[in-house]
């Protein structure tokens, strides 16, 4: 089996060398902007807005209680949860418009559904 090579794949191979370290911070901030193109296309539709939300909301369970008195059953929920708090703070990073634009189309769904 084929050991990962670290240095292979590292962004900076001489941290002495400014250049080196001036790229990588302009391919890491390139990739970070990339994302939240991504995640702020996905979120111009309303089925995006749809799935990110109920991705945050109901898979990741953001604004429910992790207790449980099984301590792997807790851990499990910060995991889900952990997740949820990322894609929500890029989701805010990217649109904090479309995600607020996304909690008022699930206020309105909520509030026909019980009707």
């Amino acid at each position: 089996m084929a050991e990962f090579d670290k240095r292979r794949n590292a962004l900076v191979k001489n941290t002495s060398s400014e250049k080196q370290v001036n790229r990588a911070a302009d391919k890491e901030e390139s990739r970070r902007q990339r994302e939240l193109n991504d995640i702020a296309t996905i979120m111009a539709t309303v089925e995006g807005r749809r799935f990110i939300y109920r991705c945050i909301n109901e898979l990741c369970h953001y604004d429910m209680d992790d207790f449980n008195n099984s301590g792997s059953i807790t851990f499990h929920s910060l995991g889900e949860r952990n997740i949820g708090r990322i894609i929500k703070s890029d989701c805010l990073e990217a649109s904090i418009e479309r995600y607020q634009e996304a909690e008022q189309e699930n206020w309105k769904f909520l509030q026909n559904e019980g009707v």
